[in-house]
């Protein structure tokens, strides 16, 4: 069984000053497993799909991570759960293949998606790929001088990203803008979504933030948020939270609005194409 991905846990190396963007090149990253545990393995053989892919194959919208190392895509309105595959890196000679296990994931208005994690053997730094939403097939995009624990692609297109503070990435020049949000004002935990023009994250112990993308507010509260909410998400309008006990629950703003229906896996990430 694969290690089960720390949900908030204090990131290493974290040092509560802003690191320097500019110092990590752009480039890939190395080969390597990568994610919140940096001694996890994936199992040999995946969980079977909760859908029977000769039914139709994948639906819905949504994408989601399970434990960090498996790629579903979610039907939202019958909500079900399809298996795509789990992540696997080939290097360039074909010889070799790696698995991963990502914090969260992300896709932009073309339908791109990318997935965060940290950059291996370096662990106090992180990476991010692009990922085939068709196979699972990854690819290394950027190298970050932090670890994403959660991921949103804007209304405006630019990829912001959350830690211990929250940054915003050009996924064309594939650099880090800015420093939205310094380290060390929270410890973000999991999912990152935009709703209603503003950022919302979870923050540990049970809370969450919001950043106001008009004002440059940042708000944190206490609510009905905890750990288990890491696979935020805005579809069709809607939004919505996948848990880490297996559950789906529609949230707005201030927590969940109604109990959860269970699809089961332990899901640690979700996204859809933004709006």
């Amino acid at each position: 069984m694969p290690a089960k991905a720390k949900s908030g846990t204090r990131l290493p190396g974290a040092t509560g000053t802003s690191p320097d963007p500019t110092e990590v090149e752009p480039g890939g990253p190395r080969l390597g497993p990568v994610g919140r545990s940096s001694s996890s393995s994936h199992p040999e053989v995946p969980p079977p799909p909760l859908v029977d892919p000769e039914d139709g194959g994948p639906k819905g919208e949504i994408f989601a991570l399970q434990s960090g190392a498996y790629l579903y895509q979610v039907d939202s309105v019958v909500q079900t759960a399809q298996l795509i595959a789990g992540f696997v890196l080939t290097d360039h000679r074909g010889e070799c293949e790696t698995q991963f296990i990502f914090n969260d994931i992300a896709m932009d208005h073309a339908g791109r998606l990318f997935a965060g994690g940290t950059l291996p053997f370096v662990y106090n730094l992180g990476a991010i790929y692009e990922v085939d939403p068709k196979t699972a097939d990854v690819e290394p995009y950027m190298n970050l001088p932090f670890i994403p624990e959660g991921m949103t692609v804007t209304s405006e297109g630019w990829l912001a990203v959350v830690a211990d503070g929250l940054w915003e990435i050009d996924l064309t020049s594939k650099h880090v803008v800015r420093t939205i949000i310094g380290p060390g004002r929270f410890r973000a935990t999991g999912g990152l979504v935009e709703l209603d023009g503003k950022l919302l994250f979870t923050i540990a112990p049970d809370g969450h933030a919001t950043y106001d993308l008009r004002t440059g507010e940042l708000a944190t509260f206490e609510s009905a948020f905890d750990l288990s909410y890491q696979g935020l998400v805005v579809s069709e309008g809607r939004a919505s939270a996948l848990l880490t006990d297996g559950g789906f629950v529609a949230i707005n703003s201030s927590g969940p609005m109604g109990p959860a229906t269970m699809l089961g896996h332990a899901w640690t990430g979700a996204t859809a194409r933004p709006e």
